[in-house]
């Protein structure tokens, strides 16, 4: 059995990547990328796409993500 793993969601944050850095010293297991506006449109996620891979890697976290919650 594997262990429970813990993240936290970034959609309060101006950017996911804002977010992943200002939450980092908590050692999350991964992180909730909001997929909606303001900050998380997916042309803002791929004008920063190589940052936020670049950051779950050095930091060995993964991302988990979701469109707003009125989509079904």
């Amino acid at each position: 059995m594997s262990s429970p793993k813990f993240g936290a969601s970034l959609g309060l944050f101006d950017s996911p990547l804002d977010g992943m850095k200002k939450l980092q010293k908590y050692n999350f297991d991964f992180f909730e990328i909001c997929i909606q506006e303001p900050y998380g449109t997916p042309e803002k996620l791929v004008e920063k796409q190589k940052e936020i891979l670049e950051f779950t890697r050095n930091n060995n976290v993964f991302l988990l993500g979701h469109p707003p919650h009125w989509v079904n």
